[in-house]
């Protein structure tokens, strides 16, 4: 049993009740009736991630003391509407919020469905209604109350509907590749099969997209070789013409074809040159790869379609952040995450959402300070940190120490953290070498070089 229906149960079992009612007669009548999309589901794996999220998202915040605040009334409002907010995909993708609506309302079903009331299955439904993309600015919903159970908001309770839905982007969405080939699956199941998480850190106030192994991706049993750092323009050999900001707005411009190719040799790449057209009205952006008799989209095709994804969920998290703030969900900034490092919506390298530019920029500045005035001392701690930052926090510290420490290890070559960091303690690396010649130095990551970096990324938040 998920924690939320547990509450619910705790709280109000006569809710909880229905709500069980509900559940027993989707799975037997109408959940397999709504069809799978672009080889996903949309029936109960998608509604079994969908509370797994909602739990995630209000116990992940109740760590950090944020208390997020819901009624027995609204959480069963929440729960129901997870329950029945793609019902209307049995008539099609199009519009399936608004046929969720009529579906509930029509000639008195919400009693065959499981709802105990009129006036509950009208509030269900507005916020079925809501999710949908199309109405997220057009429909603006009221605070209602309804007896004996108390008031509901509905228009906050949408656009928690809306966050956790757009959580489920993840690989445990798609279906199984032995159940369908990869030219069935299509391009959003491709792409989802590459990300392993999507989390939410209440601390840095951070949704994070997480991508799995993209060195090696694998497609059912099929071994695609990719290479990642096409994202901010640089492959293994170099440079690129091509940045993640050129191939994220590509997707937007062109419509991508999933059919394979009948002459691959003259697609080349993301951005449509020597491109071939399959169909006069589709043009194939990208190319495709050959693995063992079967076509898949080039890596750089793959993350021009998370990129774009994650900038649809980044306009999404824009239109509902204040909705979410007063239900105690403090959400800035929605990331992708690979190796632990975070990239914006352009595929630029950033940081998490807790933070500005000026902030980072002055830890670094106080970090370097008190390691130059201990040179080759022990490690420092973050009180040691907290003390001299301006409205120091230490968790927040920790969360920005870290951050610089992997930003760091990428701007100077080796494998060495320049900018170590542990659970109490922090090190900025100094360290005197003889060279060849016998001259003594000191070799550090210089401090000015990550500023400036911080400075770079400004300009684009």
């Amino acid at each position: 049993m998920t924690e939320m229906r547990n509450r619910l149960k705790e709280r109000c079992p006569e809710l909880y009740e229905a709500l069980e009612r509900s559940w027993a007669i989707a799975q037997n009548e109408w959940l397999p009736a709504v069809k799978m999309e672009s080889g996903s589901y949309n029936s109960y794996p998608h509604v079994r991630n969908l509370e797994r999220y909602l739990d995630h998202v209000i116990l992940e915040f109740e760590k950090v003391g944020a208390k997020p605040d819901m009624s027995h009334i609204e959480i069963y409002v929440i729960c129901s509407a997870i329950l029945f907010h793609d019902m209307g995909r049995i008539k099609g993708a199009e519009g399936h919020g608004s046929n969720t609506k009529k579906m509930l309302m029509k000639g008195g079903y919400y009693g065959t469905l499981g709802i105990p009331s009129k006036q509950l299955a009208e509030i269900i439904a507005d916020v079925c209604e809501a999710h949908e993309p199309k109405h997220r600015t057009s429909l603006h919903l009221s605070t209602t109350s309804i007896n004996p159970y108390g008031k509901v908001r509905k228009q906050e309770l949408a656009s928690l509907l809306i966050l956790v839905d757009k959580m489920d982007s993840a690989f445990t969405r798609v279906i199984p590749h032995y159940l369908m080939s990869v030219e069935q699956q299509g391009l959003k199941a491709e792409f989802r099969s590459i990300i392993k998480d999507v989390y939410a850190n209440p601390k840095s106030q951070t949704l994070c997209t997480v991508l799995g192994d993209m060195e090696h991706a694998k497609y059912g049993d099929k071994l695609l070789t990719c290479q990642l750092e096409v994202i901010n323009g640089k492959t293994k050999k170099g440079k690129s013409d091509i940045t993640g900001y050129d191939i994220c707005n590509k997707v937007d411009e062109i419509e991508i074809s999933y059919k394979a190719p009948e002459k691959p040799e003259i697609v080349e790449d993301v951005l449509g040159k020597s491109a071939w057209l399959s169909d006069p009205e589709k043009l194939i952006a990208g190319g495709y790869l050959k693995i063992n008799s079967e076509w898949h989209l080039k890596t750089t095709t793959l993350l021009a379609v998370i990129l774009s994804d994650l900038r649809n969920n980044v306009s999404a998290l824009e239109e509902i952040r204040e909705d979410l703030v007063r239900l105690g969900i403090r959400i800035r900034k929605w990331r992708l995450e690979y190796e632990q490092h975070l990239y914006d919506e352009s595929g630029m390298e950033t940081y998490e959402g807790i933070f500005f530019p000026e902030y980072l920029v002055n830890v670094t500045e106080r970090m370097w300070d008190l390691s130059t005035q201990i040179f080759g001392n022990s490690d420092l701690t973050y009180e040691n940190l907290t003390a001299i930052v301006p409205e120091g926090d230490i968790e927040k510290i920790k969360i920005a120490v870290r951050r610089l420490s992997l930003m760091a290890k990428r701007m100077k070559k080796g494998k060495k953290a320049w900018i170590w960091v542990g659970q109490e303690r922090w090190k900025w690396f100094m360290k005197r070498v003889i060279d060849r010649k016998g001259n003594e130095r000191c070799e550090y990551l210089s401090p000015r070089k990550l500023i400036n970096k911080l400075n770079e990324l400004s300009k684009t938040e």
